[in-house]
Parts: structure tokens; sequence; C-alpha cells
């Protein structure tokens, strides 16, 4: 009878266990849908004017930069007719080696991130193929656009994999702390931020030691 007990109550567990998880969703294509004032708008339709890099030139300013809605909206207008052309220049700034994380380098990086994620059908191909070939500095390029791309399973494939990439990809300065990030810690920081997870630590950095980063990303690598 505690035979029959004990299975059923096991039975019950694993089934609340079941109904407990949470599947990650996958992100979406931001919405580029918002409006805003006149003047805005109006800035808007100038850039279709312009050429590509002039555009991308504007989007790297204060007046774009920092203002999310309002660059989503200006990337899809200024590129929906062109960008084929536009996506062109962002994967040059992905494959670049001189990118850092602050300066010129880095915001047009952060552009392409975000042309990536208003047209993800178009870049897809192109960004795989791209980690596949490239040395750690552009693979931790490509983890870092992809990490919010609305997605096929090949995205979530590719930065799962990136997990076990232990090439070191961050630039050494007087200013580093402890050692540099390896693509598997790229690929762990946006895997946290891409499925909200929960009851990890939210971001690797070069101050925390290789043990602790491993750590951390198996017991990633067991939530997905």
């Amino acid at each position: 009878m505690k035979t029959h007990l004990t299975v059923i109550l096991m039975m019950i567990v694993l089934i609340a266990l079941q109904i407990s998880v949470v599947y990650p969703e996958e992100p979406v294509v931001p919405d580029v849908d918002h409006t805003f004032s006149m003047e805005r708008e109006r800035r808007i339709d100038q850039l279709e004017r312009l050429s590509s890099r002039n555009v991308i030139n504007a989007f790297v300013s204060p007046e774009f930069f920092d203002q999310e809605d309002y660059l989503d909206k200006a990337i899809f207008r200024a590129f929906d007719h062109r960008s084929h052309e536009a996506i062109g220049l962002a994967l040059g700034y992905v494959q670049s080696t001189q990118v850092g994380e602050e300066g010129e380098s880095a915001r047009k990086l952060y552009i392409a991130k975000r042309m990536f994620q208003i047209f993800p059908e178009e870049v897809v191909d192109d960004l795989i193929n791209i980690y596949s070939r490239s040395g750690p500095k552009v693979r931790s390029n490509v983890i870092y656009v992809v990490g919010q791309m609305a997605g096929t399973d090949e995205i979530k494939t590719l930065l799962v994999n990136a997990l076990s990439d232990m090439d070191y990809c961050q630039d050494v300065t007087d200013e580093t702390l402890g050692k540099p990030l390896r693509v598997c810690d790229m690929a762990y920081n946006q895997l946290v931020i891409r499925y909200n997870v929960e009851n990890v630590l939210r971001t690797i950095g070069s101050t925390h030691a290789l043990d602790v980063r491993d750590y951390y990303i198996a017991l990633l690598r067991r939530q997905l």
C-alpha cells in the first residue's frame, strides 16, 4: 500500500514540475508603428532621401541613438526600400576587428544590431556564415548582434553552441581587470537577456574568475 502511495505521490510531483516549467519565448520584431511629433516624423522622412551611409551616421548621433522606439521606426522607414544595401553596410561593421567597447565603431555595431532586429530574415544566414569562418573577435560581434533578433531555431542553436567557444575575444587594455571575456561569456550574457533567465548571474564580466563563469555557463545550459 505504501509503495502505491509513494508512486502516486511521485507522479503528482512530476506532473506539477512539468506544469511549472516556463519555456522561454523567442524575441519578436520590434514595433515600428509608433507615432511621434510632426517635427520628428519630418526628420524621418528626410532620412529616406539620404545615402545609407549618411543615414547610419545620423543614427549614431544623440538625436537617434538613445531613443529606441524612434530609432527603430527611423531604421524601418529609411531602409525598408533598400534593406539589402543597408544590411551590407551593417555586416561590414560586424566583420570589423577594430570595434572597441566605446566610440563610434561600437555605436555603429549597436545600430547594426538594431537593423538586424528590424530585418531579421534577410540577414540570419549571412551572420551564421560569418560566424563559421571568422576569428574570435568577429564571432563575438556576431553573438552580440544576434542576441535579441527575432528568431528561428538557427539563432538559438548558434548562441547555445557558442557557450562552448572558449576563445578570448575582448581587447586587453591597461584598465582590464581579470581575464578578458571569451566568446562563451558573450554568448552567456546574450542568452540571459534574450530569454530573461532567472536565478543565474545576470552578466559575466572580466572581473569574474574563470571557474565562476564556467559554473554559471553550465547552469544556464541546463535551463535552455
